[in-house]
């Protein structure tokens, strides 16, 4: 399976480049002049291309140099800066403005608040486009927006804010790559509703409002209400996060995201549902991919959802054409064409994950194909489900670890209960969508099988689910290494496929290559030593790190388990990790730091370098500062943040610096 065979697959992988290089190649000039340069090569040398190896090289470098310039072109044209009329381009971020917002989707709310996103469509008297997150507390009166709803707000546009401590998920990178760069806080004083305004999108969400209603007359419990919309709809709002965490854990948490696994098994009921009308099989497939995208289309065109269908159009037009084209190139052509559409997508974890799975199973299953065979149906059925998940299971183990910093070892138990159960429930549920409005004693019984299939999957879950304990934990692998692990991995397919024994050194090479570049990580990191004051609203955390060793000094008795703590560890490859009471006076990197807490304990013998105020200290700023004279004023997360405007203030005339931790995040003594 020579690569050169896949021309758009390998390709892919230079417009993939294009698109990662833009943040730092912003020069369209460049762009177009690289691009026909390289066409006019091609041009030049097409007719010399297989006649001499020094052509054929010079023939694929213009190739890749096209590919790459119109990855970076389509992603300097979804560029915000580029695009003249977006909210960016006329916000004034220091005074409040006039907003028009409407609604688009609605976000899983916390514990706190509502948060949706929605379109900013006017700036004071400006039309405008663009998306922005908006976050609305809950009150005990409080009604949820709906889609296609106009507000009508006086407040600031503000910045999404960056991670406060080290190795924190960064919540502004991940909405800045679904195109929303600010956020609007709704209060009673400053919203006015504007009323509804009938879009494309609220007519689809009226639509899939009414077809979930339809669900109402079973009258479910939550939990297999939630599965249901999720399954059928795309709508995971309402999944607790315990059951996505006893998925998760199983390693089966994609069922619960609508995915090509969802999209393949409708597919298959549909054309086995139309094969029975006897029907041309071209009107079966074009018939399906009409109802394939209704689905997407009823789940409001989610990611996922496009991701999938997407891909399975590429590979039923392909094959309505009858063309005689690789499996590969297929995922290719809809992998190209979701990049255009969207570039963004490149940084989507699960459109990574969609990608990468499926690579897996047209690259790796052939491997393994002939020990998933069986003259019993029912035994190679199960076979294939083992078989499958392995293989994607394989192929995403590096992008695992990258990202959940951990590996499922129940993948397959979990897989061989679940894909049956979902198989046999979606089928059940296409049913019982017509039943809710064609026979309603028929969809009850129908409805009660479905309740008593999915209580038995989230059972059989949650026991498996006991045993994660077993799975491994607290993985870690830096970007540049997954992508090694990913590459390495499909050479070792080709190796096993091609069965050539001169490919083994060379193998083994990239297997050493790989455990050096692991160990020069945990080595880099494990040389560099560091005292961090982190952000936490209730307790003072200090953090000093001496190669592989952490001394916690915090006055929270459970700070080792504390999230920050393990995700530090993680990342900097920590093994040994002591816990410290919070001292006064400390001494870091050669200068003397004290700490000022409700005590207001603040003479000492020597004068304090750096002074950090802690907790409800009320005290005399002006007393304090003006004994120690420090080089540096510090306040943590758990300070007033009343008290720490004023000492800003007054730090700033005194032309000290002045760092606030609620305000900027961690400080790196």
């Amino acid at each position: 399976m020579k690569i050169l065979k896949f021309p758009f697959l390998s390709l892919s992988i230079f417009f993939v480049l294009g698109i990662l290089s833009h943040p730092f190649l912003t020069k369209s000039r460049v762009v177009v002049l690289l691009y026909l340069t390289s066409c006019v090569l091609l041009a030049r040398i097409g007719s010399k291309t297989f006649l001499h190896l020094y052509y054929r090289c010079f023939y694929w470098i213009c190739y890749a140099a096209i590919y790459w310039s119109l990855g970076l072109f389509i992603a300097s044209m979804h560029s915000i800066p580029t695009q003249k009329h977006h909210y960016q381009q006329v916000l004034n971020k220091e005074t409040r403005q006039f907003l028009k917002l409407l609604v688009v989707e609605k976000l899983k709310p916390n514990q706190f608040s509502n948060r949706y996103i929605a379109q900013l469509v006017q700036v004071d008297q400006k039309v405008t486009f663009g998306k922005v997150l908006v976050i609305e507390p809950i009150k005990y009166d409080s009604v949820s927006r709906f889609i296609g709803e106009e507000l009508h707000v006086y407040q600031l546009v503000q910045d999404i804010k960056k991670p406060l401590n080290p190795y924190q998920f960064d919540y502004n990178r991940y909405m800045e790559r679904q195109g929303v760069v600010g956020q609007v806080y709704l209060t009673d004083q400053n919203v006015v509703h504007g009323g509804r305004q009938f879009t494309f999108l609220s007519r689809i969400a009226n639509w899939r409002d009414g077809l979930m209603a339809g669900f109402e007359i079973h009258q479910f419990n939550p939990e297999v209400l939630a599965i249901i919309k999720a399954l059928m709809f795309g709508q995971r709002q309402e999944l607790s996060t315990e059951l996505k965490r006893d998925f998760s854990r199983v390693g089966v948490i994609h069922v619960l995201a609508i995915s090509g696994l969802h999209i393949g098994i409708l597919y298959f009921f549909i054309v086995k549902f139309l094969k029975l009308f006897r029907l041309e099989i071209r009107l079966i497939y074009l018939f399906a991919l009409m109802v394939l995208w209704l689905f997407a289309l009823i789940s409001g065109f989610a990611p996922p959802v496009v991701r999938a269908v997407t891909m399975f159009t590429v590979f039923v037009v392909i094959k309505f054409l009858r063309r005689s084209q690789s499996n590969a190139n297929s995922l290719a052509i809809s992998f190209f064409v979701m990049l255009c559409f969207n570039p963004d997508y490149i940084y989507e974890v699960g459109f990574q994950l969609s990608f990468l799975a499926v690579f897996s199973i047209v690259y790796f299953y052939p491997i393994i194909q002939p020990f998933a065979n069986s003259k019993w149906l029912l035994l190679k059925y199960f076979k294939e489900i083992i078989a499958v998940s392995l293989v994607v299971q394989i192929g995403i183990l590096p992008l695992s670890i990258y990202y959940f910093y951990e590996v499922p070892l129940l993948f397959l138990v979990g897989n061989v209960i679940v894909i049956p159960l979902v198989t046999l429930i979606l089928g059940m549920l296409l049913v019982l969508l017509f039943l809710n409005y064609l026979s309603v004693e028929g969809a009850l019984v129908v409805g009660k099988l479905v309740s008593r299939l999915i209580g038995i999957m989230n059972e059989l879950i949650r026991v498996v689910g006991q045993l994660s304990i077993y799975n491994a934990q607290q993985l870690s692998l830096n970007g540049f290494l997954a992508v090694f692990t990913v590459f390495s991995l499909v050479f070792v397919g080709y190796v096993v496929k091609s069965r050539k024994i001169e490919y083994l050194s060379l193998l083994l090479v990239v297997i050493l290559a790989g455990q050096l570049l692991y160990m020069d990580l945990i080595f880099k990191s494990r040389l560099q030593s560091e005292v961090l004051l982190l952000f936490d609203r209730v307790h003072t955390t200090i953090l000093f790190k001496q190669q592989h060793l952490l001394d916690v000094y915090s006055s929270n008795h459970k700070v080792l388990d504390a999230p920050i703590i393990k995700d530090y560890c993680r990342e900097r490859f920590i093994k040994v990790v002591s816990k410290n009471p919070v001292q006064g006076l400390l001494e870091i990197n050669g200068q003397r730091v004290l700490l000022i807490d409700s005590t207001g304990i603040y003479q000492t013998a020597l004068k304090a370098d750096v002074l950090i105020f802690v907790g409800n200290a009320k005290v005399n700023y002006h007393r304090i500062i003006d004994f120690h004279q420090p080089d540096l004023v510090l306040t943590a997360a758990n300070f007033s943040l009343w008290e720490s405007g004023r000492l800003s203030e007054f730090c700033l005339k005194k032309n000290i610096p002045f760092h606030s931790i609620s305000e900027k995040g961690y400080y790196k003594f």
